[in-house]
């Protein structure tokens, strides 16, 4: 997939959503609200509601079970205690990297954590994309998002990751359990050693590489 940007997007709802994007940096938001203020967004947004505004409000983290095709999620109960421990491995992770690479990586990260954990009923492969536009945003001192993706962009990275997951048939007790205590490991104790060793990852890491600016990429040094 060539990573460019699609025409047809329209301009306002790209418009707002970069102003979203500068508005949490600028605010020095927590990962947990600016998660929530983003998928309320990117909700909203799908809603076609008409009154759709930059401002503060949060989704709500989804109460509910939900699928995509034959991959089930982790238990609603699972939801915070997963965001809790993934969110501070991924803030934890950047400490670690050394250039823009390891930074891409990173970014990946918190986009996997994002769609593995599905915390919204709505707008997740959205919002983990933008989370870890913001987070790069925030890491490399920019005043907007560094990827200008096709539409279909975190549809096509998103379906690099479930091979890292762990099946759930959503029949059983045990089956969520597994699940939970696969991802509590994965995402807690991730190193970024182990994420280069990840072949999705790299293709990932790879493909964003190609969708960076040239002067970006030459900016987006990381400090040793």
């Amino acid at each position: 997939m060539e990573a460019r940007t699609k025409p047809g997007r329209e301009p306002a709802s790209e418009r707002r959503r970069q102003q979203l994007l500068r508005r949490l940096k600028a605010e020095g938001a927590s990962p947990a609200e600016a998660l929530q203020r983003i998928a309320a967004f990117h909700i909203d947004a799908g809603l076609a509601r008409p009154d759709l505004r930059v401002g503060p409000r949060r989704a709500e983290l989804r109460q509910g079970f939900v699928r995509a095709g034959e991959q089930i999620f982790p238990h609603p109960r699972d939801v915070p205690p997963l965001l809790l421990v993934f969110l501070r491995r991924a803030m934890e992770l950047w400490q670690d990297c050394r250039c823009t690479d390891d930074d891409l990586l990173v970014a990946l990260f918190a986009m996997y954590g994002v769609t593995a954990i599905h915390p919204f009923n709505q707008g997740n492969g959205r919002t983990a994309l933008d989370l870890a536009q913001l987070m790069l945003m925030h890491r490399w001192d920019l005043d907007q998002p560094p990827f200008k993706l096709p539409a279909e962009g975190h549809a096509w990275l998103g379906g690099l990751f479930p091979a890292l997951d762990v099946n759930n048939d959503g029949h059983s007790a045990e089956g969520f359990v597994r699940q939970r205590e696969h991802l509590l490991e994965r995402l807690g104790a991730a190193t970024l050693e182990e994420l280069k060793a990840v072949p999705g990852l790299r293709a990932a890491r790879e493909w964003l590489g190609q969708a960076l600016p040239a002067h970006e990429a030459t900016a987006a040094v990381s400090p040793s």
